[in-house]
């Protein structure tokens, strides 16, 4: 008798030590468990701020052949073959940029510009399309550095049915000219996207013209100049070309010295 209760004690006891050595390691275990989650999650946390950092930085730019010297404003500056280089970095709704032309035939570069600017929609579903502004600040070097060139430069951009830019450039300051002036560049185009055995091209037809306030010794309107793009496209690059036709301004308004001419270029853009 005395011995099955002795025995039922021990298993009792047993079974309420075993009990009580598994309660005691369970939150030991869910402690453990918890922390290696919220090392896990700090990793994961850590890592995607790290991509969506590289995310906003993005990189682009072209590289053309051009039978003219002929900047972004448009207005002829020289002739003979060019290498026009343009490079941006973009983070977040920040570009710094530079384009360079580079003369073939001289050997040498005869512009280098620079600068910095900002972007962002300003207004959404407008005329059936998006509105972006810009504002930015930049430097034009004609052909050595002279960071004496400070100019700010204000666009709006219209993407929809057309697509339109509209960008003012004012000189701030410059120890080359007295006045300060300003122009105006518009442009207008239409891209017609189409497929030629499976590859993405594109044909963009536009015209363009700048107005000018005395700027750099430019006054009234410089030129109107329709043109056609074409780009095929690839998966991380874009082979384009373009052909345009300058009207200069004297022509236009009447029988000047300027003559009307034709003018084009290859590259790629990325």
């Amino acid at each position: 008798m005395y011995l099955k209760r002795y025995l039922l004690f021990i298993s009792i006891f047993t079974f309420y030590l075993s009990g009580f050595s598994n309660n005691k390691i369970q939150p030991q275990q869910i402690k453990k468990t918890s922390f290696v989650e919220k090392i896990t999650y700090q990793k994961d946390s850590i890592r995607e701020q790290s991509y969506d950092s590289i995310k906003k930085i993005s990189f682009g730019g072209s590289n053309f052949v051009s039978t003219k010297f002929i900047p972004r404003s448009g207005v002829r500056l020289g002739d003979g073959f060019v290498n026009q280089t343009f490079l941006k970095v973009n983070y977040s709704k920040f570009t710094a940029w530079s384009w360079i032309n580079y003369g073939l035939e001289e050997g040498a570069f005869q512009e280098v510009d620079f600068g910095i600017e900002y972007r962002d929609l300003l207004a959404q579903n407008f005329l059936n399309g998006n509105l972006h502004f810009m504002v930015g600040v930049s430097n034009f070097n004609l052909p050595t550095l002279d960071l004496s060139n400070l100019l700010f430069e204000g666009s709006l951009s219209y993407k929809g049915a057309i697509e339109v830019d509209v960008i003012s450039t004012n000189l701030v300051k410059s120890k080359k000219v007295q006045n300060h002036g300003s122009r105006l560049y518009a442009e207008i185009r239409k891209p017609i996207q189409f497929k030629i055995n499976k590859l993405n091209t594109e044909l963009i037809p536009m015209v363009s013209g700048t107005y000018h306030w005395d700027f750099y010794g430019f006054e009234e309107l410089a030129y109107i100049s329709p043109g056609v793009k074409y780009k095929l496209h690839f998966s991380t690059f874009s082979i384009s070309s373009f052909l345009n036709y300058q009207f200069s301004s004297k022509d236009i308004i009447g029988a000047g010295d300027k003559e009307n001419f034709l003018y084009g270029g290859i590259g790629i853009e990325f």
